[in-house]
Formats: structure tokens, C-alpha cells, sequence
């Protein structure tokens, strides 16, 4: 009788042990989980909600995530009274956000500079309400790209150069809801040449914010939509999720991988194919296991070339036209930068892989056995 409960107890442990294994080697069974993280720029140029909403959720991309972090971690005690406070009464707005703006540049640029940023701030034009139109914005961005000229020296020329992008996309913005197609190339190009003049600065949380603020399809008038979620897939699987009222993102199951892929309803075209680089392989949208290995000295016979694969996060780009107006198989003229960005306004992505594991080799060549993601999308239109 000893002898069955030992053997009993042997097979249990066994068993426990086995399904631990299978745990910990499928991650996967674990239900994705969907979240919006919040956007760096929107609290920072817009006052956007308070400091304890910005803090990142476990879903929320490891790119952006990272920027998050690396803001919270240089924000001072006394700074914190100030932003954990969410928008006041109409009648002190304006005060209230010309507070939180002082606190902003000292956050990104010091607290040193704390007189200039106050300079800033007090000079500075801000309208209680943009009402959709593109003037409040536009009014907004002018009086700091006015402030620059008159302070060619100004330690916080960063954070004003990217407070002039924000204002000048978001009046774009505007201008497009309202048809003006002048004003939003005007708009766009005066968003682009600050952007530009503020990449060229080195603070890694401005680099930080200006990357969050070109990741955004939009900055003031709300996108058509917007998906953010964790998943995972095993070896073989493939990945479907709707989003807005007529797309798909998918990780098809290819040799060796996934093909990033979106689409629409009721049709079998890949609505991503034309993500760049267009003539180097591999592209972003394909993941693969040789892609993923730090060294390909243990798989002598994998042809592959280790580091030679897309980065992380595996960005790309969308639109309903393509195979309708761009990329059409049978038209006579390739595509074209131009066209590589009407795609690109239409709606962007991120997949970020995670955790994965490798499984069996195939021709010599890791395989992903499984992986863990985060993925992020958002569009201009539905």
C-alpha cells in the first residue's frame, strides 16, 4: 500500500512538473490584454489628463515604454504637485497650463533653466479653446517660432522647437478638416522643418519626445482609430484582431515565421506590403527566426547572416489604396515616395517583439518557437 501512495505521489509530481514545463515554455496560453498607453506629447504639450495616467501599463510597447519611464524618473518632487493635478475650472486654465508648461521645459531641459522657460511661458500666446479650426494652433506655434528669433541663443530652443512642431501639425490638422489643402502644406512643411531643427539636439528625453510625436497619426483631432494590445502566437499560428469598423491585423504563419499583414474586410489584399524599405530584404513585416539570433555560429549550415534583420519594433505602414491606386500589379509607373507617404497618413504600426523562444532547427536555421508581442496601430481615417 506504501508502495502505490509513493508511486502515486511520484506520478503527481511528475505530472505538475510536466504541466510547469509546458507553462513556462508556452507563455502563450496567457489571454492577450488590451490597453491605450498614453501619449508623452499630449501630456506634455497639451496637459493632457495627470501624471498617474501617464504611467505605462504592462501592454504598453517596450519603445514607448522606455521613454515613459526614463520621463517619470526625471521628474523632481516639487514638479509632481504640479502635474498630478488634472485641468481646473475654465476660468483658470490658461494660468494652470502656463504652470505646467514652466515645469515641462525644466523637466526636459533642466531646472536651471527655469528663468528662460519662464521667459518662455509668459511671452508665449495660448487660447483656452482651438474650436477645430486651425488659427488657435497656428497663433500658438508662431508666437514661440517669434520667440526663437528673438532668443537665437535660448538654452530651451529644443523643447520650443518641438512645442512649434506640435502647434503647426495639430494646425494642419485643422486645415485639413477644413479643406484648405494651402494651408495644411504650409502647416505640414513648418511641422516638418521644426521637428527636423529639433532631432539635431542630443537630451535623449527630448529625442524621446520628439519620436512620440512623430509616432502620432494625430495630435489634436481624434484618428479614425486606434489599437493597442499584447498577444502571442506559437509556431504555426496565426494572429487575427479587428480594429476600426473594417480592418484586420494579422500574423499570418509563413516558413520559418509571421507576415505582418492588414487588411480589409472582404478583401485578401495585404493593405502593409508596401511598407519600406521596398527593394532590400528582409522587410519589417516579415519576422523569422534567423532575424531574432545574437550569432549564427551555432547553425554553421544557416545561409542567413545574423544582425542583418529588420530592428525592433517592426514598423509599417497601411492604406485601403493599395492595390486599388497605389501598387496596382498591372499599372505602368512603380511606386513612389510620394505615394509610400499618402500610405503612411493613412495609418502606421508597431510590433514589438517582447520574449520568444527558439524550437527545432529547419535547414539548418533557428525557428521561433514561440513569441510574445506588442503591437500598436493607429489611422487618419475608418
Amino acid at each position: 500500500m506504501k508502495s502505490l501512495r509513493r508511486d502515486g505521489a511520484i506520478i503527481l509530481a511528475a505530472a505538475l512538473l510536466l504541466l510547469l514545463g509546458l507553462v513556462l515554455t508556452y507563455p502563450c496560453q496567457a489571454a492577450e490584454s488590451e490597453r491605450t498607453p498614453p501619449s508623452l506629447s499630449d501630456f506634455v504639450f497639451l496637459g493632457a489628463g495627470s501624471l498617474a495616467d501617464l504611467s505605462p501599463g504592462d501592454n504598453c510597447p517596450q519603445s514607448r515604454r522606455a521613454c515613459i519611464e526614463a520621463y517619470l524618473k526625471a521628474v523632481p518632487a516639487p514638479a509632481r504637485n504640479v502635474l498630478q493635478k488634472s485641468n481646473p475650472d475654465p476660468e483658470h486654465i490658461l494660468s494652470f497650463r502656463r504652470k505646467r508648461l514652466v515645469e515641462q521645459v525644466c523637466i526636459f531641459m533642466g531646472q536651471d533653466a527655469r528663468p528662460e522657460a519662464q521667459n518662455f511661458i509668459r511671452d508665449l500666446v495660448l487660447r483656452s479653446e482651438w474650436e477645430g479650426m486651425p488659427d488657435g494652433p497656428q497663433a500658438e506655434g508662431e508666437s514661440a517660432r517669434r520667440w526663437l528669433e528673438n532668443h537665437k541663443q535660448a538654452r530651451i530652443r529644443p523643447f520650443v522647437e518641438l512645442f512649434h512642431a506640435h502647434r503647426m501639425r495639430a494646425a494642419a490638422e485643422a486645415a485639413e478638416r477644413g479643406q484648405a489643402p494651402e494651408l495644411v502644406r504650409q502647416y505640414s512643411d513648418a511641422y516638418r522643418s521644426a521637428l527636423d531643427a529639433a532631432r539635431k539636439s542630443s537630451p535623449p528625453l527630448i529625442t524621446c519626445l520628439a519620436e512620440d510625436l512623430e509616432s502620432q497619426t494625430s495630435v489634436y483631432l481624434p484618428s479614425g482609430f486606434r489599437l493597442t494590445l499584447q498577444g502571442c502566437v506559437k509556431a504555426g499560428e496565426r494572429f487575427e484582431r479587428d480594429f476600426g469598423r473594417r480592418f484586420l491585423f494579422i500574423l499570418e504563419p509563413m516558413a520559418g515565421g509571421w507576415e505582418i499583414q492588414v487588411r480589409q474586410k472582404g478583401r485578401e489584399e495585404n493593405l502593409a506590403r508596401l511598407s519600406p524599405p521596398l527593394h532590400f530584404a528582409p522587410n519589417p513585416r516579415e519576422i523569422e527566426g534567423w532575424h531574432l539570433a545574437s550569432s549564427l555560429q551555432a547553425y554553421p549550415s544557416c545561409a542567413a547572416a545574423a544582425g542583418t534583420g529588420p530592428e525592433n519594433p517592426r514598423r509599417f505602414i497601411f492604406s485601403p489604396e493599395v492595390g486599388l491606386t497605389i501598387g496596382v500589379p498591372a499599372a505602368a509607373r512603380s511606386v513612389t515616395p510620394q505615394d509610400i507617404e499618402t500610405i503612411g497618413r493613412h495609418g502606421r504600426g508597431a510590433l514589438s517583439i517582447e520574449r520568444f523562444a527558439f524550437g527545432p532547427q529547419k535547414d539548418g536555421c533557428p525557428q521561433i518557437d514561440w513569441m510574445e508581442f506588442s503591437v500598436e496601430i493607429q489611422g487618419g481615417r475608418e
